[in-house]
């Protein structure tokens, strides 16, 4: 699903209020995976061999300060989520995200997550 580039994933069990929040994050330009999913999307990454980048020098059109917004998202984070954890307002947040999409001809925030995911940015 993330790699046809879906902004997001909600068990049909879920209640209307946790349905809603997915629904305004992702309106929002964020990603939503529903906490019981979660777990066994980042499994399938962490265990699938290692793929070549497709890009090898993608990586190196980032400042340091994008690799690190770059990770977040990778990470699940949300604009309001980022900018607390960097202690930047989320104007500039959004200003790197941008930078980001722009400079690794990246679509969307799904495609970020992947992106982050098979460069493995996410990894502490």
């Amino acid at each position: 699903m993330l790699r046809a580039g879906a902004a997001g994933f909600i068990l049909k069990g879920a209640l209307a209020e946790e349905l809603q929040r997915a629904v305004r994050v992702v309106a929002h330009g964020g990603a939503w995976l529903d906490p019981a999913v979660t777990g066994r999307v980042l499994d399938v990454y962490r265990d699938a061999p290692a793929r070549a980048p497709a890009r090898p020098t993608a990586l190196d059109r980032l400042t340091d300060r994008e690799r690190e917004v770059l990770a977040l998202i990778g990470r699940g984070r949300s604009n309001p989520e980022i900018a607390a954890e960097l202690g930047v307002g989320e104007g500039a947040v959004k200003t790197h995200i941008n930078h980001i999409f722009t400079k690794l001809d990246l679509r969307d925030r799904p495609a970020a997550i992947i992106f982050a995911l098979d460069h493995r940015l996410t990894e502490h």
